[in-house]
């Protein structure tokens, strides 16, 4: 039974004891947390009922564990002990990864240009050390003792020339593919500039290339495909019919605990979209959770966060007063609205935490 539990191991009691042994006032870990006072007096007092659901205390524990240095593990574990033995804990959403864009400014190619010079030098070298060996010997050297022999009758400086048109042939396949790596280089950084340049570059028009980079940039040279814009993705005819059938997602929705939000979120995915939502205080959007879910929406007042399936649709509904973070795994498969209003999502923000506010409702 919960009530046979010490006090000391409700995860309420939990944090105040290390609230208070860190010298801190509950105004002092609302700001640390960006959770209201109220919500955090309500926590510390294991008084679920005052906090907008399930979903939420668990995210309040476990913002609670950063802030106070504590175990967010055992802090959830002592929560999920005191459930109803009937009620499986929550099963634990996928993780985000945070995605890195890496862009290299375009430079010289020192690189290639010191390959370049390595060859030729070694070529250089190869064919002074050969000539060397080839006519230390041969006795074309005037001594005074007779005539100075003729230069095209002379064998070493035949062998000489022959020699040097030999390896002038045998390193021509390297210095032509050391100088053509050089110009695919520069013309894939001048597409990565032109793509950059966005607008500009179409309003001035493309400039002309330089000899060497148009024969660089011939068949035997592969060409980089521009970049593709970020664009917006608007819910189609079929989905707004979809929307209008659905309970209206504005500030006059009655949630399941009676509770009414000055904004309303709602998010209908078309199939399994994995997606994060958090409100107001939070400071990373909790994963979604898909289990456990109930069939159909409830016939009066739905339940904050919980996902009802709707054919091979689903819905999902939310409660804030200042505003959303929303981080999507998808645009095109996704529908959201903001007090009743259908919001565009752009493709940029796919992956990333997305702010919706009040401004949105502006525009």
């Amino acid at each position: 039974m919960e009530n046979d539990r010490p006090a000391s191991t409700t995860p309420g009691a939990l944090v105040r004891a290390a609230r208070e042994a860190s010298g801190l006032s509950l105004a002092d870990l609302a700001a640390a947390t960006r959770i209201p006072v109220n919500q955090l007096r309500a926590l510390e007092a294991d008084d679920h009922e005052q906090l907008s659901g399930p979903l939420y205390v668990r995210s309040f524990l476990r913002t609670c564990a950063e802030a106070l240095d504590l175990d967010p593990h055992d802090l959830l574990a002592a929560h999920d002990s005191r459930r109803p033995a009937d009620e499986a804990p929550p099963a634990v959403g996928p993780v985000w990864t945070q995605e890195t864009e890496i862009r290299h400014a375009a430079a010289f190619p020192w690189r290639r240009v010191a390959l370049l010079s390595a060859a030729v030098l070694a070529a250089v070298l190869l064919v002074l050390a050969i000539v060397r060996l080839a006519g230390g010997g041969d006795g074309s050297r005037d001594d005074g003792s007779g005539p100075v022999a003729d230069a095209d009758a002379d064998p070493g400086r035949q062998r000489r020339d022959a020699l040097g048109d030999s390896l002038r042939e045998a390193w021509s396949p390297l210095t032509a593919r050391v100088a053509a790596d050089s110009a695919l280089a520069d013309s894939a950084a001048a597409n990565s500039v032109a793509t950059g340049a966005g607008a500009d570059s179409a309003a001035t028009g493309p400039a002309a290339p330089s000899d060497s980079l148009a024969a660089a940039s011939s068949d035997s040279l592969p060409s980089s495909p521009a970049a593709a814009p970020p664009r917006l993705v608007s819910p189609s005819a079929d989905e707004l019919a979809v929307l209008a059938a659905l309970p209206a997602g504005d500030r006059n929705l009655v949630f399941a605990d009676g509770s009414h939000w000055p904004l309303v979120l709602r998010v209908v995915t078309r199939g399994r979209v994995d997606y994060a939502v958090g409100a107001d205080g939070l400071r990373n959007a909790p994963d979604v959770l898909w289990t456990a879910r109930p069939a159909g929406l409830p016939a009066e007042g739905v339940t904050a966060g919980v996902v009802y399936p709707l054919g091979w649709r689903n819905v999902s509904y939310w409660g804030a007063r200042d505003h959303f973070l929303l981080k999507l795994s998808a645009a095109e498969d996704v529908t959201v609205t903001l007090n009743g209003r259908p919001v565009p999502i752009p493709t940029r923000l796919v992956g990333r935490e997305w702010v919706l506010d009040r401004s949105l409702l502006d525009r």
